[in-house]
């Protein structure tokens, strides 16, 4: 007997939302290169059955075309973590030349909690999950907060604000706080 997914919207489905986001986050970075089922079970921390049954299930759905591995940005649904108004939405939206300057700031958005501005990650975190070292990660991280802007992208503001999380000595991270417009506040819905 096959096993199905429980009738529950996609958005009520943790697994689905976070399957979701990856696909989103992959289609900005990729370039047109596809990502597997294993890619996407790994990510997610689940099988590639279960990651499958989920796609599936989000494609019955209309949360992902036909292809199964094309998200499609829903904008009705009032949970969704990729509606517009959030990090994620907003960080895909960033104009910035620099690919890996986007990657960063698009790994930050994806692990801010929903309704949250901010994401609290250290840069050796940050570099491990892209794949480049923890020099490159405070390079890119001080060019998106205005501090030492690079000649791959100039910003006319800063897009992160990064503060030293209270009690931890320096060595729990940051908090990036993501910015519009220079200030200290949360960007505005797209």
């Amino acid at each position: 007997m096959a096993k199905t997914h429980r009738q529950a919207p996609p958005n009520e489905c943790g697994t689905c939302t976070k399957i979701h986001s990856i696909l989103i986050q992959h289609r900005s970075q990729a370039l047109g290169q596809p990502l597997t089922g294993a890619a996407i079970a790994t990510a997610t921390g689940v099988s590639r059955q279960v990651a499958l049954l989920h796609i599936g299930y989000m494609v019955e759905c209309g949360w992902i075309a036909k292809d199964r591995r094309t998200p499609i940005i829903q904008t009705t649904t009032a949970r969704l973590p990729v509606r517009g108004g959030t990090p994620i939405t907003w960080a895909t939206g960033a104009a910035l030349s620099c690919r890996t300057c986007g990657r960063v700031l698009l790994f930050l958005a994806t692990h801010a909690n929903p309704g949250e501005w901010f994401a609290r990650m250290p840069a050796s975190e940050i570099g491990s999950a892209l794949g480049i070292n923890e020099r490159a990660v405070r390079t890119h991280t001080a060019a998106l907060t205005g501090r030492r802007p690079h000649a791959c992208h100039p910003m006319e503001a800063p897009l992160l604000h990064g503060q030293r999380i209270p009690g931890t000595a320096g060595h729990g991270g940051l908090q990036w706080t993501f910015l519009a417009e220079g200030k200290a506040r949360p960007a505005p819905p797209s």
